[in-house]
């Protein structure tokens, strides 16, 4: 510790100063964490890690950055479909992101796959080009909300450690660039990696995230639910019937579009007709998630006006596209008709719609939802927010510890809890 705290100083010797040894030798220590992360990406040795470290203040951010420099290879993670062993463990054994892939599809069809997924990289303009800062996810954010998140979904894309790692890697890298994440953004990004590597594939990100589907890949995806009330209006407007009769069952479109808006109908279509679902929404935009999800209703329009209220969850079924309902002839038929079919009055009217849903059904959710009370009720009433603690029972709110004091025990309304005036009370 003492000898790289040394090589850590500043020529000048100014940068430990009183009080500030202590937390250099706790950034040093964080040093020697991150170091086999560092070993695992940059694949060099401990003293190259080293080296980097100590010139650049052990900035992981700049670790990277000057090995990116200083290297010809502008990319740290292969294709996955590359690796033989991915395509035996993975592909072939059939992890859980490979499960609509039929009759092997992927593996014959590696070459062709290939060559194409390079063209969407290649269209990709140069303003979305800047590279991927990579940084594994530290060990003392692993319990953290996104983290974890991001985590299980890598556990549910892949079944061995190592892709889990490098898609982990990739989704807590772009997440600390962009801010959001969803678990659709790893969906599109495991099927990205299969033929590009990480450089080309946040390309392809970056503009699906920013320009096709802004605020569809968030928490509370405000965009999705915007995009799906836009689409709501061009349904009003094609087909008047079954746009009112949705709304009579009250379906509401931000309940079942999510497979198409946002997870790009990644775990829906076969694989086959998911790379020319792809490769038409990348070609043609968000506009062309309108017009599947416009024939797709169309397609079942018969089956869709025959539900009834009691009857809603089979149209859930069809919307989203579920196998017990929609077969692959009709995957077929449906992308067919998505690919001509004629919407193009309307699209000079979504922007304007975007506004108008956002300041009539969006805005008013959300302040709904902030005036909500965002608190644990007191143990007692269940109701009232609390501001006190007792030793015995939890949480108690200012008029139940009163009443206890003139009326004397309190049960709780749900029969569990009792409190006392004796009980030790604390502000909480």
């Amino acid at each position: 510790m003492a000898a790289v705290l040394h090589a850590c100083q500043c020529r000048n010797g100014e940068f430990i100063k009183d009080g500030m040894k202590e937390k250099l030798e706790t950034i040093i220590r964080e040093a020697y964490r991150r170091l086999y992360h560092i070993k695992v990406i940059l694949g060099a040795s401990s003293d190259l890690c080293w080296k980097s470290l100590k010139d650049h203040g052990w900035v992981v951010k700049n670790v990277l950055d000057a090995h990116r420099e200083n290297h010809p290879q502008h990319f740290h993670f292969h294709p996955l479909m590359s690796s033989d062993d991915f395509v035996h463990t993975e592909v072939d054994a059939k992890a859980p992101l490979f499960d609509r892939n039929m009759h092997r599809w992927l593996q014959v069809n590696s070459d062709s796959t290939r060559r194409r997924m390079k063209r969407w990289a290649d269209n990709i303009q140069e303003d979305d080009r800047q590279p991927l800062v990579l940084m594994p996810i530290p060990s003392h954010e692993f319990d953290s909300e996104t983290p974890r998140i991001i985590i299980n979904d890598c556990i549910r894309t892949f079944e061995g450690s190592r892709y889990q790692f490098v898609l982990a890697t990739f989704l807590y890298s772009f997440w600390k660039e962009c801010g959001n994440y969803s678990q659709s953004m790893s969906y599109f990004a495991a099927i990205l990696l299969l033929h590009l590597n990480e450089q080309e594939s946040v390309w392809v990100m970056r503009k699906v995230n920013s320009e096709y589907l802004p605020g569809h890949w968030a928490a509370m995806a405000i965009g999705f639910n915007t995009s799906a009330y836009v689409w709501d209006r061009i349904l009003a407007r094609v087909d008047p019937e079954l746009h009112a009769h949705f709304a009579c069952m009250n379906f509401l479109p931000d309940t079942y579009l999510q497979k198409i808006f946002s997870a790009l109908c990644i775990h829906v279509l076969e694989f086959d007709i998911l790379f020319n679902f792809l490769e038409a929404f990348l070609d043609r935009g968000f506009p062309f998630l309108l017009r599947f999800a416009t024939a797709l209703a169309l397609h079942f329009k018969r089956q869709l006006m025959s539900m009834t209220k009691l009857t809603v969850n089979k149209c859930f079924d069809i919307m989203k596209m579920d196998s017990s309902m929609v077969e692959r002839s009709d995957q077929l038929l449906v992308l067919e008709k998505a690919l001509v079919i004629n919407i193009d009055d309307y699209l000079p009217l979504v922007d304007s719609w975007r506004q108008e849903v956002y300041r009539s059904v969006i805005l008013p959710r959300i302040q709904k939802a902030s005036k909500q009370e965002k608190y644990e009720p007191c143990v007692i009433c269940d109701t009232e927010e609390p501001v006190y603690f007792c030793e015995e029972c939890g949480l108690l709110c200012a008029d139940c510890v009163s009443r206890s004091k003139v009326s004397g025990a309190l049960r709780a309304v749900n029969g569990t809890v009792e409190h006392f005036p004796t009980h030790e009370v604390s502000d909480w």
